[in-house]
């Protein structure tokens, strides 16, 4: 499962996280670059270097990059419809 789940995020963060994020390919290049990202994807500080991901605490999810959860706002973000939008254009479906 642990193989699964890195072969996933590996594959994210080559062809989705560009596009959601809004940069190069070198600012995901390794987890020191990654650093910057964080907070946009849901971590929570909580203080002396300790912290942990919220899974709806994450500004990406939500139509105006909001931090809180909003069940009317959820998978609105701009960001999130271009990746729809490239996968369609490849002639990908969308399931």
């Amino acid at each position: 499962m642990n193989e699964q789940k890195s072969n996933i995020s590996s594959r994210l963060r080559k062809t989705v996280a560009p596009i959601v994020f809004e940069c190069s390919a070198v600012d995901l290049s390794s987890s020191t670059e990654r650093e910057k990202f964080k907070a946009k994807i849901g971590w929570v500080d909580d203080g002396d270097n300790q912290g942990h991901y919220d899974a709806w605490n994450v500004e990406i999810l939500y139509k105006e990059n909001e931090k809180e959860y909003d069940k009317s706002a959820i998978f609105l973000n701009d960001a999130l419809m271009q990746v729809r939008a490239q996968f369609l254009s490849r002639g990908q479906t969308w399931h």
